[in-house]
């Protein structure tokens, strides 16, 4: 202990107290380096069982009350008919199968002077691609 002492002292430039200090504090630095990794280690190394709070989740879902706004439109089905999308009411949108928000999102983009000139412009404006089709 002597040896390592004086090596400390030598190697460092420590006094004797700081070189006792520097012997106390070496082995928590290291402690508390290792700690956490191991910690984590040890508990991604457990299975985990979650089946009393899926069971807990399972009942919260099942009571829940999903509640539909009253004033939202939503068609049973989808009409077709010709339809112009420079002059469409976002009704008349809706019943073609659009999204309430994308059919606002039309109306906003021709309120602003905005004009369809081709089909490319629904894809840009967010519609699907399957309802584009």
């Amino acid at each position: 202990m002597d040896r390592l002492k004086a090596f400390i002292r030598a190697f460092f430039g420590f006094s004797r107290t700081e070189t006792r200090a520097f012997l106390i504090l070496l082995p928590l630095l290291l402690i508390s380096a290792f700690i956490m990794p191991a910690y984590r280690w040890w508990f991604v190394s457990q299975k985990q069982n979650y089946a009393t709070e899926s069971k807990t989740l399972d009942s919260l879902i099942a009571q829940w009350q999903w509640k539909v706004p009253k004033d939202s439109i939503q068609p049973t089905s989808p009409t077709l008919f010709p339809f112009d999308p420079n002059t469409a009411s976002t009704t008349e949108l809706i019943q073609l199968g659009f999204a309430p928000t994308l059919a606002k999102r039309i109306d906003n983009y021709r309120n602003k002077k905005g004009r369809f000139k081709t089909n490319q412009i629904y894809l840009k404006s967010g519609m699907d691609t399957a309802l584009y089709e």
